[in-house]
């Protein structure tokens, strides 16, 4: 009895030290390892289409300490989770810690670059930083065991907003809210934290396009407008796909709505749902400017404002033609197209030219400056040229005229050129108006 009572004691004393010796297999072809990651939603805090869950198909991508060439992809089936090891097996290692992160719509596999990094969306994520995982080994198989639980939180106070369409086009949407701070998933250091990407309140929140549904806009509520009914004005702005530029803009207001609140420690999204992108569509756009000078996305045409790629009418200086009798004077936009507009001055101009950046653009349909502003917003400024004399000097220099008054019979206009300037030039010449929104 006594020699059964040893010998068995002998087996468990093997055991526990064999699982106390065995080491982590390296991550040889032969390795397995079998993963018990269990990634708890936070229930109540909407995802997409306030979802209380997950859902098939949703991809948490896991990146662990020390490994900065291998990744976890864990996607959502009907009776769990997938697991891939990406590219290749993940280097593991005991005392180490993972980093999580969800996207609430596809997205391509991440690269690393000081940091893993997907494409910048700006967008609303979950995410788990710096959670600790418990790694073992079964003594028999030699299979790695990587456990680990933990909860995904949401990266703040986030709303969502809608613009309903089956057939959305990539890019062809921005909108913005003063209120609303665009955010999105910048660097993740494995194992470590998140570095998040904020632009500045009010700023263009990117659209994220899903087919079958439309257009999507994300962004963080400011704290003074949460949890409290406010006004919220919202600009949405329509931009050529192809070249990036502004076309046109709508707002919309809602009074008293509430965008975000929170019950029993949740934090739910209200979803806004645009039912139609342009009811009452306006030709200007903000930049971002110091000043908040925002500028019309076309010249005068008639009474109208252009298409942005089109030269619009010649007009000599404050009147509503091109005429050589230059007495008298109007302002040339608000007389044309109404009181909301006006004639841009030499100062806006020049904040124009110092504030934004300038881009040639040049095809066999246009030719013309994309001019970017502080928030990523962009106009487009053909090169029209200037009727002197009576005529047309076709060039690849783009003038426009100022509201300032310069020396007697002169004027000031933008001149681009070799290099972008205002100066002055004869009130009697034929130049285009790009007009500003003074309401």
């Amino acid at each position: 009895m006594k020699k059964e009572l040893a010998f068995a004691s002998a087996a468990l004393a093997l055991l526990s030290c064999s699982k106390v010796a065995l080491e982590v297999p390296g991550p040889g072809p032969d390795t397995t390892t079998q993963f018990n990651v269990d990634v708890r939603h936070p229930a109540g805090t909407s995802t997409k289409a306030v979802k209380l869950s997950w859902s098939e198909q949703d991809v948490v991508y896991v990146f662990f300490e020390g490994d900065t060439r291998n990744f976890l992809k864990m996607t959502r089936t009907g009776s769990g989770w997938n697991y891939e090891q990406k590219p290749g097996n993940i280097q593991l290692g005991h005392g180490r810690k993972l980093t999580a992160v969800y996207f609430p719509y596809k997205t391509e596999d991440p690269v690393y670059d000081a940091g893993w990094k997907f494409d910048q969306r700006f967008a609303y994520y979950l995410s788990a930083e710096e959670i600790q995982y418990d790694l073992s080994v079964d003594p028999y198989t030699e299979k790695r065991m990587v456990n680990a639980s933990f909860l995904m939180k949401p990266c703040g106070a986030v709303v969502q907003f809608l613009i309903p369409d089956d057939n959305p086009v990539k890019g062809k949407y921005i909108m913005t809210e003063p209120g609303v701070t665009p955010t999105a998933c910048g660097t993740i250091i494995p194992g470590g934290r998140i570095e998040r990407v904020d632009m500045r309140p009010g700023d263009p929140m990117p659209c994220v396009t899903v087919e079958g549904e439309g257009y999507y806009f994300f962004g963080i509520l400011d704290p003074s407008k949460r949890g409290v009914p406010d006004d919220y004005d919202f600009s949405l702005i329509e931009v050529d796909p192809k070249h990036g530029f502004a076309i046109r803009t709508a707002t919309k207001s809602f009074q008293d709505k509430v965008l975000y609140h929170e019950e029993n420690g949740f934090i739910w999204d209200l979803g806004v749902k645009f039912k139609t992108a342009f009811d009452t569509p306006v030709n200007y756009v903000d930049l971002g400017l110091p000043s908040g000078t925002k500028w019309a996305t076309g010249n005068i045409e008639d009474s109208v404002i252009t298409d942005p790629l089109l030269t619009g009418s010649y007009f000599s200086w404050m009147r509503t033609s091109y005429d050589q009798d230059i007495s008298g004077g109007v302002d040339t936009a608000a007389e044309l197209i109404g009181k909301d507009w006006r004639m841009p001055t030499r100062e806006e101009f020049r904040e124009l030219r110092d504030q934004s950046t300038w881009e040639w653009i040049e095809s066999d349909s246009m030719a013309g400056y994309r001019i970017t502003g502080p928030n990523g917003l962009s106009i487009f400024l053909p090169a029209v040229g200037e009727i002197t004399n009576g005529t047309k000097a076709h060039s690849l220099e783009s003038l426009y005229w100022t509201s300032t008054a310069g020396d007697e019979g002169m004027a000031y206009h933008l001149h681009t050129g070799e290099e972008i300037i205002t100066h002055q030039c004869s009130c009697g010449d034929g130049l285009p108006v790009r007009p500003v929104f003074v309401r």
